[in-house]
Order: C-alpha cells, then sequence, then structure tokens
C-alpha cells in the first residue's frame, strides 16, 4: 500500500494491524471457533477495504472495521449452523451460556466487554441509537445472569 498519512488505506490498515488481536479475541467469543473468527476478521476487513465510503479519523475507522467483522462473523456463523443443521446447545457453563443468547446481546456485551466501546461506538457499530444499544446491553447483562443462575442450579 502506497500513500501518506491522509491515504484512507494506510489508516484502515494501521488500525487493522493494531487491533487484529482483539478483534479476533472478540470474534473468538463470539463464536467459539478461534479459526472462523481469523476468517471473520479477516475477511471482514477485507470486505471494508473494498467499500468505497470510508469514515474520517482514526476512532472512526476501528468502529467501521468493527461492524465489518461482527458482519462477516454473523454470515459465517450462520453458514456453519446451516451447512452441519446444529440446533442451539442447553446452557451448561459460561460458554454455553453465551451461546445461548441472541446473536445480538452476544454482540452488545462482547463490544463492551472485550472490545472495550462505549455506548456510543457500540451504537454506532450495530447502526442503533445509543439509548437503544444501552437498553440492549443492560438487557443481556440481565438475561446471560439469568442463564447462569439456571447453570449453577
Amino acid at each position: 500500500m502506497t500513500g501518506g498519512d491522509d491515504d484512507p488505506l494506510t489508516a484502515i490498515e494501521a488500525v487493522y494491524r493494531e487491533r487484529f488481536p482483539r478483534f479476533v479475541q472478540v470474534g473468538e467469543a463470539v463464536c467459539g471457533d478461534p479459526e472462523l473468527a481469523r476468517e471473520a476478521v479477516q475477511r471482514g476487513c477485507a470486505d471494508a477495504i473494498r467499500g468505497r465510503s470510508r469514515p474520517g479519523g482514526e476512532a472512526a475507522i476501528e468502529t467501521w472495521l468493527w461492524a465489518a467483522v461482527l458482519e462477516a462473523l454473523a454470515g459465517l456463523e450462520r453458514g456453519r449452523r446451516e451447512s452441519r443443521g446444529e440446533p442451539a446447545a442447553p446452557a451448561t457453563d459460561l460458554p454455553l451460556a453465551l451461546g445461548g443468547l441472541a446473536t445480538r446481546e452476544r454482540q452488545l456485551l462482547f463490544l463492551r466487554y472485550l472490545g472495550g466501546l462505549g455506548d456510543a461506538a457500540i451504537a454506532e457499530v450495530l447502526e442503533l441509537d445509543e439509548a437503544t444499544a444501552a437498553a440492549g446491553l443492560e438487557q443481556a447483562e440481565t438475561t446471560l445472569r439469568h442463564l447462569l443462575d439456571e447453570v449453577a442450579a
């Protein structure tokens, strides 16, 4: 890649290289599969680079890449489940309890606690308004607590 500091591809590549381990960590936490997570990060970032609309500023680029990665992960997970005909597994421990959450609830929790994003950034990634993101995060936490209580009982 060529270009100076004003080159959007250079800025995207810099954020990608810096945040790659975190993208993979969150992806793996969401899907439970390190290979699928790596593939989703690579595919999501490649898809983002191929796109023509680019946000300005490093923070906006990171948020934009989070959205691309989550979209790629959702597509890969959906394809994997469909090809295997896998039903949802019952919650017997934390990873399975997390699997009992809706995809949006997992996304909210992982963006907050593993991605370190605030309500505004989460809302931007998931294309929600900030109040909806905050309410969804609160609901996801409540649902996860209930699932974990069921496991402990």
